[in-house]
């Protein structure tokens, strides 16, 4: 876009920019990285797929609401000074259950 024919001599002669009449160069490099982001997100997408396929690729809403305990077996902060403020699900030995709240 801003190559100076001028100073562009010097590495390819009659190479210039967009804004010194070569648009053509910018509508290739435009085509170009919209060929990689559509690359790139099919491929994120068949990646994620294959591994869906082995294991799932979220946790369950209990889960996630009790956190680093459940999850990894850990806790990063003190569990007594922030306590799980979860509905319907109770923390024995830092393992979470769902309760039946009806």
């Amino acid at each position: 876009m801003f190559a100076d024919p001028n100073i562009a001599k010097f590495i390819t002669p009659g190479l210039a920019g967009a804004l010194y009449g070569n648009a053509y160069q910018l509508f290739i490099q435009l085509i170009a990285a919209l060929v990689v982001v559509a690359y790139s997100g099919l491929m994120t997408f068949l990646i994620l797929k294959l591994i869906s396929r082995i294991t799932p690729l979220k946790v369950s809403s209990m889960v996630l609401r009790i956190g680093d305990r459940e999850m990894h077996g850990e806790v990063a902060y003190d569990e007594y000074a922030f306590p799980i403020q979860a509905e319907g699900i109770e923390v024995i030995n830092g393992r979470g259950k769902e309760t039946n709240s009806s």
